[in-house]
């Protein structure tokens, strides 16, 4: 995809599809120099800095819609969890349109169990324009490890709308050799790719 300015450099997204078209892997490179001089002033009430990240050509067929990169200078809830610098990568399945009408707010409506994997559990309120977040209660930094990077899966009104690898910007600096398995739920609601691991 075409690249998008981030901090001193750019981020991009990517595909790689094997000799037959078939989808292999999805992602983002980011420059040399992007994590330099990335924004931090929130006193305009702004939580986080948000990037539409145009999509690779060949996209169509994944199941991705779209995909948009928000950066957290200071985290964001939990507190004491995930409030340290770090980004969130959605990899949206809907539309732009279904995810510009999630209104703040509790949101009980239950996720058929066969489309959540073992140990996800909602966060209840869902983010405007993004939804709610379900998180892994065996991920580490719920077990007295700091956070460095985690897998949330996202719903909205029980309907699912994203996945979203989360890293902090000391993880990324520190240059990790990291690849972690995606737990899979029985089925999915929309059809497409989903990833069996991040890295």
């Amino acid at each position: 995809g075409n690249a998008v300015a981030l901090g001193d450099d750019s981020i991009r997204s990517y595909l790689v599809t094997d000799v037959s078209g078939q989808p292999k892997e999805i992602g983002l490179q980011l420059g040399e120099n992007a994590l330099n001089s990335l924004p931090t002033d929130t006193s305009g009430g702004i939580r986080e800095f948000s990037y539409p990240i145009p999509a690779p050509a060949n996209i169509a067929g994944t199941g991705v819609n779209h995909i948009e990169v928000d950066w957290n200078p200071y985290g964001h809830d939990p507190v004491g969890i995930y409030t340290v610098p770090h980004f969130d990568f959605h990899f949206y399945y809907v539309d732009e349109a279904t995810q510009g009408s999630v209104t703040p707010g509790v949101d009980t409506v239950s996720v058929a169990p066969q489309y959540l994997p073992q140990d996800y559990v909602s966060g209840v309120v869902a983010v405007p324009n993004m939804g709610v977040h379900f998180i892994d209660t065996t991920s580490a930094e719920f077990h007295g490890v700091p956070f460095t990077s985690t897998f949330i899966y996202g719903f909205y009104h029980g309907n699912f709308m994203f996945l979203e690898p989360m890293v902090t910007k000391a993880f990324f600096e520190s240059h990790p050799d990291f690849t972690a398995p995606v737990k899979q739920p029985q089925a999915f609601q929309i059809p497409g790719y989903y990833p069996t691991s991040y890295a």
